[in-house]
């Protein structure tokens, strides 16, 4: 007996059968079983993806650009292919995500170079860290409304408040997210998964001071060139768009960075 092809045409068939008409009928069945075939194993497009895991198309392309997600693309139309494995990967992203985990830490946590046991410590107690600031934070908010006119408050008895909380361990609002958002954004947190430095910067208050000193350092850093070049006379309009678009640009980015990251 001969050997069966896509769409029940068999080769004692096509022997028996010598028609021209015949075998192109073989052959275009062969074309579209191929075709149906193919179409089965394409991948999902990225909007079935966003369906699936309830991530907008913006967030998921986000993810890739960080390196967290690399789907296949196809080879003509350049579209991104996304596997069963790449959809199991965002849930990961998306469950990390919950307890607030840095996009960095995720990507290193991914890619197998931390252990999931020392980054999840970590991320509890930065956590615990934060739920004590937001307690110190409620408290005072509460002691506030309780006032008999909060719009006109005794700002000095509650700042004496404050600060003698503070003497005894109590945390209120901080920068901290702001501070944690800069380290990703400018790739800081990167080195926490250095073999070298990496157990230092794990210290929450070390990277918060290092990141707090780095902001600074990119904040100052064109209003002192521009300053140093009008103090010499080497000033130049050329300088001065260079440098505030550099401030601009640098803003927009960053704030587009932590919308995207929300």
């Amino acid at each position: 007996m001969g050997n069966s092809y896509p769409g029940r045409c068999r080769t004692d068939e096509i022997h028996v059968r010598k028609g021209t008409g015949w075998i192109n009928l073989c052959l275009e069945r062969y074309r579209m079983d191929m075709e149906i075939l193919d179409k089965e194993l394409v991948g999902m497009r990225i909007s079935e993806v966003a369906n699936l895991t309830g991530l907008s198309v913006s967030n998921i392309r986000f993810y890739e650009k960080k390196g967290l997600l690399t789907p296949d693309r196809e080879v003509e139309s350049k579209y991104r292919d996304y596997s069963e494995e790449d959809v199991k990967r965002l849930k990961e992203i998306i469950l990390y995500r919950k307890i607030n985990m840095p996009i960095e830490t995720i990507y290193l946590l991914l890619k197998g170079e931390v252990s999931a046991e020392s980054v999840l410590k970590r991320q509890e107690e930065e956590l615990t860290a934060q739920k004590e600031m937001l307690q110190g934070s409620i408290d005072l908010c509460r002691r506030l409304l309780k006032e008999e006119n909060p719009e006109n408050l005794d700002i000095d008895y509650f700042l004496n408040y404050v600060k003698e909380e503070e003497e005894k361990g109590t945390r209120f609002a901080e920068i901290d997210e702001l501070l944690e958002d800069f380290a990703e954004f400018t790739h800081l947190s990167k080195f926490r998964g250095d073999p070298y430095i990496g157990k230092f910067l794990n210290n929450v208050w070390v990277m918060r001071a290092i990141t707090f000193i780095w902001m600074i350092v990119c904040i100052v850093t064109p209003v002192a060139v521009l300053a140093e070049r009008q103090a010499d006379g080497t000033i130049t309009a050329g300088t001065i768009v260079y440098w505030i678009g550099w401030i601009l640009l640098g803003s927009i980015a960053f704030l587009q960075f932590r919308k995207l990251k929300r």
